[in-house]
């Protein structure tokens, strides 16, 4: 009797431990994570567009903020809210914003903004993309965090 009741527990103990062992577990502890992953090759697929991203330069106390996205057969327009981002109290917010729209071909908006004051920032661009049949997508692209600080001439 005691036999059976080890093998039973055994293979509940053996059963659990497989279960456990096949969950696939994501968690981020910091932003330096998350902005490896978004950077990685582990992007969101694309129905109605190519390539798509943001990035971020920073000279000073100027951004130079930059987002692009490309056409392919099904593209037929491509809008763009392209945001530049401070992280104040634990969350990001928006400092500045320009949109730009675009039909039949590549989108890409640049602009700059001067007078930062110190802290991390980040260029988020929300692309919305019809396709030739109407269909729609949204897509986010992130670019790396980068610092300003007033004491620097580059970042």
């Amino acid at each position: 009797m005691k036999t059976i009741k080890i093998k039973k527990t055994l293979a509940c103990l053996l059963t659990a431990s497989c279960l456990f062992s096949s969950m696939n577990t994501v968690a981020f502890a910091d932003d330096s994570i998350v902005e490896s992953y978004i950077g990685s090759d582990y992007g969101v697929y694309s129905l109605y567009t190519g390539d798509y991203s943001s990035s971020l330069t920073i000279s000073g106390t100027t951004a130079l903020c930059h987002s692009e996205a490309e056409c392919n057969s099904f593209t037929y327009q491509i809008e763009g809210d392209m945001y530049l981002e401070k992280y104040v109290s634990g969350q990001w917010t928006a400092v500045d914003a320009w949109r730009l729209s675009v039909t039949g071909m590549d989108y890409s908006n640049t602009k700059t903004k001067s007078g930062l004051s110190s802290g991390k920032y980040r260029v988020k661009t929300e692309f919305y993309v019809t396709s030739t049949s109407g269909g729609t997508e949204t897509l986010f692209a992130y670019s790396e965090s980068k610092y300003v600080s007033s004491t620097s001439s580059s970042g």
